[in-house]
């Protein structure tokens, strides 16, 4: 009886290690077909999102303003998300992260701290036009903000 070529051989091998990985869900946990619920067992269910929980870059804070001349940075976020100051009036920036940020209007005309660096404080001034104003960090574009002036 002839015998097979191991060339034959390690390429059956390799055949039957990756044809379960293409039948199993992440983490090698059985593929599920309905995203929705997989019963677990005659007693439970468990209940799987459909979508994704993290906000998206372009969801943007939706809190009161708050009145104040200060934002505050400290893990990649800005406090209060939603600043109310007067026209004109000059916003003191502290940076408490360990990297750079800048509060930068998305129409960057409007108002631009420029960079601040870690653990340093900037400013700069508001709009003298009343109005509602998106801002990001340049660095970060997750990090989003509102300015509101209002008189």
């Amino acid at each position: 009886m002839p015998r097979p070529a191991p060339k034959l051989i390690v390429l059956a091998a390799l055949v039957m290690l990756t044809l379960p990985a293409c039948s199993s869900g992440p983490y090698g946990k059985p593929a599920v077909s309905n995203p929705t619920a997989t019963s677990a067992s005659p007693q439970e269910t468990v209940t799987t999102p459909t979508s994704p929980t993290t906000p998206t870059a372009s969801a943007l804070p939706s809190a009161a303003p708050v009145a104040g001349t200060q934002i505050v940075i400290s893990k990649f976020l800005y406090s209060p998300v939603n600043l109310q100051v007067k026209p004109g009036a000059t916003v003191t920036v502290v940076n408490q992260d360990p990297v750079a940020h800048t509060v930068t209007a998305e129409s960057a005309s409007a108002f631009d701290s420029g960079t601040i660096n870690a653990n340093a404080t900037g400013t700069f001034t508001a709009p003298t036009t009343p109005g509602t104003y998106r801002y990001i960090c340049i660095f970060h574009s997750q990090m989003h903000g509102i300015l509101t002036v209002s008189p």
